[in-house]
Formats: C-alpha cells, sequence, structure tokens
C-alpha cells in the first residue's frame, strides 16, 4: 500500500492556504513585448478611420493590422459573436471639416470683434443686431428643435417612468446600467464616461493618435462627473500597453467626488495622476493658472497630447451649482485646453445642438485652430435619444497666448454683461468671432447646417420611437439580445469585465486584491459546480456559448 505524500497531520499542509494569497500576474505585473509603431502620421489623401475600428489602429501608430492593445486577452474575453460592424459600427456618421486657413482668422483681428458684437444692444425700438440675431435659428431648424423639446416634456411627464427607461435603455444597450455593471470602470456606480471614451477610442484612436510610444502621454480629464473614470481608462489604457502615462482632472462641487482609490488603474495613480481641484469650492481665478503652471512644469513646456471637456455643464466656473454658468464653464475649459495643449495635439468635447452664437463662435474658433474638427454622434456609445455628440479636434495648428488673454477677457466682458443686464442678459448670444466672418465661410456654414440637421432629426426619431415603446402602441424590438449587445459591445472596445465577486467588494487602496479585475467574468456554469473554473484568458463558458449563438442580421 503505497503511502499519501500530504496529509491533514501535516501542519505545513494543513495550513496551506486554499487560495493563493499572491494575486496572479496582471498588465500592472508583468511587462509585455510589444512592437515600436511608426512615428508618422496621415497625409491628407490617407482617411485615419478604417472601417474596422480598433483593428486599424496601426494605419496611424504601426504596421497595418497591429494593434497597440494586442495581448491583453487576460483582460478582456474573446471576441465572439456578430461582427463589430453589426454592433458598433464604424466611423461612419462622422462629419470632418479641414481647416486650410494660413493663420487662424481671430489673429488677424486688431481689435477684439467681441466687444463689438457679443452682447445684444437695443436701438430706440427694441430691435436686436440682426446679424447676431440670424445664428440663432441659421444652423438649427427651430421647428425641429420645438419638436424635440416637446417630446422630450412629454417623456419627462410621463405616467409610464419605467417603460420610458427601458425605452432608452433599448435605444442604446451598449452603455447602459449592464454594460457598466460588467465593466471594471465602474467605482462609485458610475462608468458611462469611460465606456464612451472606449468607443471613441475604437473608432478614432483617441488614446494613439500623434502620440509616440516611447514618450510618456499626458492628458486633461475636465469631464465633470462619473467620478473620473475617463482617466481611470485613460490610465489603464495607456499603461497596458507599457507606455508611460500622466494626467489631470478637475473634482468639482455638487458632482461625484473623484475616487482615485477606486480606480481599477489604482497601481499607478499614486505617480501617475493628480486632482488639480478638490470639492472644496468653486472654480477660484489662480486655478487655472496653477494648472498650466504644473502641465507646462511637467512636460518640459511642451504640453499635454489629449483634454477632455464638456460643454454641457457649469462645473468649471466660479458658482458650478448656477445653470446660468455654464457658458462661463465653456469659455474656461478653452482657456485650459488653449494653455495646456501641444501643438498637434487633440481636444474631445461633450456638446449639444450646437445653434446658438456663443456655440457656434466657439465650434468654428476651433475649427480655426485645429487641422481638422470632427462632429460625430455614433450609437454607441451616444444616447441617440439625447442631444449629446462629440466634438473632437485633431491637430492643434499654433500655440497663441493672446488668444488665452482674448478668451480670459471674453470671460470678464461676459460678467460684466451680467453685472448690467442683470436678467435680461442672455449669455447664449454672446458671439466670439465677427458674425460676418462666420457666414461669409460657406464650407463651414454648409457644414455645420447639415450635420446639425442630420442629428437633430435622428434625435427626433428615437424620441418618437420611445414615446410609442412607453405607450405600447409600437414596442422597440432589438435585433440583437441588449444584454448580448452589452457583452460584445466591450469585447470589441477590450474593456476588462469585472466578475461578479468584485460587485460587492470595495475597491479602494493602492493595496487590495489586484486579482479579482484580471479576469473575464466567470460563467454561471462554474458558480457552485465545485470544479471546472474558466480559462483566466479564455472567456470560455456560459458567455461565449452566448455570443456564438447570436444569429447575424
Amino acid at each position: 500500500m503505497e503511502t499519501p505524500l500530504y496529509t491533514d497531520a501535516e501542519e505545513g499542509y494543513r495550513n496551506t492556504p486554499l487560495v493563493s494569497p499572491v494575486p496572479p500576474p496582471s498588465v500592472f505585473t508583468v511587462p509585455r513585448p510589444l512592437a515600436r509603431p511608426r512615428q508618422g502620421r496621415h497625409g491628407p489623401e490617407t482617411h485615419p478611420y478604417p472601417a474596422g475600428g480598433m483593428s486599424g489602429r496601426g494605419s496611424r501608430d504601426g504596421p497595418p493590422g497591429h494593434s497597440p492593445y494586442a495581448g491583453q486577452k487576460r483582460d478582456t474575453v474573446a471576441a465572439q459573436g456578430p461582427p463589430a460592424e453589426e454592433v458598433v459600427g464604424t466611423a461612419r456618421d462622422v462629419a470632418v471639416l479641414k481647416s486650410d486657413t494660413a493663420n487662424p482668422v481671430l489673429l488677424e483681428q486688431q481689435v477684439p470683434r467681441w466687444a463689438q458684437t457679443c452682447i445684444l444692444k437695443t436701438d430706440g425700438g427694441g430691435n436686436h443686431d440682426q446679424t447676431v440675431a440670424t445664428l440663432a435659428d441659421r444652423f438649427a431648424d427651430p421647428d425641429l428643435i420645438d419638436m424635440v423639446t416637446a417630446l422630450e416634456t412629454k417623456l419627462g411627464r410621463s405616467t409610464a417612468p419605467d417603460q420610458v427607461a427601458a425605452g432608452r435603455w433599448l435605444e442604446n444597450p451598449a452603455v447602459g446600467p449592464n454594460a457598466r455593471a460588467r465593466s471594471v470602470f465602474n467605482s462609485s456606480g458610475g462608468g458611462s464616461r469611460a465606456l464612451e471614451l472606449a468607443a471613441l477610442d475604437y473608432l478614432f484612436h483617441v488614446s494613439t493618435y500623434n502620440a509616440p510610444i516611447d514618450a510618456t502621454f499626458y492628458f486633461i480629464d475636465l469631464y465633470p462627473a462619473d467620478a473620473g473614470t475617463a482617466s481611470d481608462y485613460l490610465l489603464w489604457r495607456k499603461h497596458s500597453g507599457r507606455q508611460r502615462v500622466y494626467g489631470w482632472a478637475a473634482s468639482p462641487p455638487d458632482y461625484p467626488a473623484l475616487a482615485p482609490a477606486k480606480f481599477y488603474s489604482r497601481p499607478i495613480v499614486k505617480d501617475g495622476f493628480h486632482v488639480f481641484r478638490d470639492q472644496q469650492s468653486a472654480l477660484l481665478p489662480n486655478d487655472l493658472e496653477t494648472l498650466a503652471s504644473e502641465v507646462a512644469a511637467r512636460t518640459s513646456n511642451h504640453g499635454a497630447h489629449l483634454v477632455l471637456g464638456n460643454m454641457l455643464g457649469p462645473h468649471l466656473s466660479t458658482a458650478p451649482s448656477d445653470g446660468s454658468h455654464v457658458n462661463e464653464a465653456v469659455l474656461n475649459q478653452l482657456i485650459i485646453m488653449f494653455r495646456t495643449l501641444r501643438q498637434g495635439g487633440q481636444a474631445l468635447f461633450t456638446v449639444g445642438h450646437l445653434a446658438t452664437p456663443l456655440a457656434v463662435s466657439v465650434l468654428y474658433l476651433l475649427h480655426q485652430y485645429f487641422e481638422e474638427t470632427l462632429l460625430t454622434r455614433p450609437v454607441p456609445p451616444c444616447d441617440p435619444w439625447a442631444a449629446k455628440r462629440y466634438l473632437l479636434c485633431r491637430g492643434l495648428r499654433v500655440y497663441q497666448p493672446a488668444l488665452f488673454e482674448f478668451l480670459e477677457g471674453a470671460v470678464a466682458y461676459m460678467f460684466q454683461c451680467m453685472d448690467e443686464g442683470g436678467a435680461e442678459f442672455d449669455s447664449d448670444r454672446l458671439c466670439l468671432v465677427d458674425p460676418v466672418v462666420m457666414l461669409a465661410d460657406e464650407p463651414f456654414t454648409t457644414w455645420l447646417e447639415t450635420v446639425n440637421g442630420k442629428h437633430i432629426m435622428a434625435q427626433l426619431k428615437s424620441l418618437q420611437r420611445i414615446s410609442k415603446h412607453a405607450a405600447g402602441e409600437e414596442p422597440i424590438v432589438p435585433a440583437l439580445d441588449p444584454n448580448l449587445i452589452a457583452n460584445r459591445c466591450l469585447q470589441i472596445w477590450q474593456v476588462p469585465l469585472a466578475r461578479p465577486v468584485d460587485a460587492g467588494r470595495p475597491r479602494g487602496g493602492s493595496g487590495g486584491d489586484h486579482s479579482s479585475h484580471n479576469r473575464p467574468a466567470p460563467s454561471a456554469s462554474h458558480s457552485g459546480s465545485g470544479g471546472g473554473g474558466g480559462r483566466a484568458g479564455g472567456g470560455g463558458g456560459l458567455l461565449d456559448n452566448l455570443l456564438s449563438g447570436i444569429s447575424r442580421k
């Protein structure tokens, strides 16, 4: 009879833990070889957004077919199910406007035009400046806007709010609560910003544009909400590709606080991330100067590669809880962006309808100073029923201190007008550029009129579908199961999945259990089976079986 090698009588055997306290290898602990990409940039004859999405990322940063995120299957499940184009589409529905102006128009102005045109003055008969007033209706059909507003009001007062919420989710399950819950970028119940950025990264190579792989990637996150998950995504994405990264972010009052201790990328937060504003006060005059100085010092005066902003809220203003300060926040973000972005860098903003004189003039200003301006509303990640879109500005053409002074003067003038005009002053009617100059630029006006009409019409149709769904008249029937769409999108975007066990586990502290975030969600067949655990890098089990069974359109 053979003697057992190990028995419970041996103390060492009894004390051996069933679950090892040593975390498994992860993207944070194991270096991964990565091919060095070319550092060239696209010429004008090459379209930078291949139909294959991330599969074509190498077109900017490496040989064809090369992805800087290849080899990350430890953190994401294997791609199965319908082709990516059927689920997340390609970089279609993108309005690209290129700038060929030798010198930005603003620098050619001898005096600030906004000082003459931005405030609505009235003559004795109460008539406003017709040139400025024309901008309000020129770039968005007021009848369509009224229809959208009426439907939004109707849905907001609906007696079936659950059905309205269900209709919205069916319109865009890719970044809904199910997708956020499956993603590791879900600290403090957020995660939508991270998924939106991952989707845009897939389509437009946001994290790799004009950024050499052998240099530190610098970014500034001015998103107001979602507990910093956009920063978390960028930190993880760059670090998982073995690229150095450093970022700044704000945490304004009245919004979910940044929670770096809960980041998925928390092992590198200490040395790679800085919150330049806390939640103790509103924006202070020296905050912008302090941030600009910090960025200049850390980047050796080169500036950041990417600035993320949001032009839909008052978060970066002196009164973040006051909706009337939205436009102050817009101008403050422009000041930060122009002061901190390096030449050749890019900026990504969330925007709305872009129909007011201020919004149009801001867009025209960006068009003049960047090589190309993209206005896009891809679904996903955009909610088709919302006005929110993405404005991507690529290739800052010139670093011009006079522009900061111009915008700072506009902010000061805005406050002066608010003090003098009181409740009658409408900052939406401000105009940073001479309206005559903008209206004379036919490519710009045609571009904006066309894309605004297309996007507003798509929003209206989505709201109509939700309204009919909520009323029980015409239920929304998705072509694919919404839960599977959410899973498939996370796979396509290469976003790591959280395991179910992580849902109730706090993720704070840099010394926590990193292993809980480095494997895909185990299938239901594994729980309680006592035996067959899933592959750490595979994504096998129930999820794979479900995804592989989805029929193609």
